[in-house]
């Protein structure tokens, strides 16, 4: 048996977040299917919310610190996914792996997926 959440139940839809009001209990309800033999899925977007305030939101600092974002002519490439700015990771690039491992290992210690 398995149970997912998609990108819902973050703060306003970012990556490696948990929107606490409204999913305050999902490490817990996780343990719990974890001590049921069961499973848990939590489905990742890797399109990074750009247009939160500096020191804020870690995916889009530490990934401009360490310039993983696609660019063209030196400027982020940026879409709109759910409500929010966004730019993209370039998985081509060796850090951006780094990154991303960075990214879920976080993610990891507060949602045991």
């Amino acid at each position: 048996d398995v149970q997912w959440n998609d990108i819902d139940c973050a703060v306003a839809y970012t990556d490696c977040t948990l929107n606490k009001k409204v999913f305050g209990d999902l490490p817990k309800f996780i343990d719990e299917l974890h001590n049921n033999g069961q499973h848990y899925i939590h489905i990742m977007d890797p399109g990074i919310a750009a247009d939160s305030a500096p020191g804020t939101y870690e995916p889009f600092d530490l990934g401009k610190k360490m310039d993983i974002f696609i660019k063209l002519d030196g400027k982020y490439i940026e879409g709109k996914v759910w409500t929010n700015v966004t730019v993209f990771p370039d998985f081509i690039n060796p850090r951006t792996s780094e990154w991303w491992y960075q990214m879920i290992s976080e993610w990891y210690k507060k949602s045991t997926f």
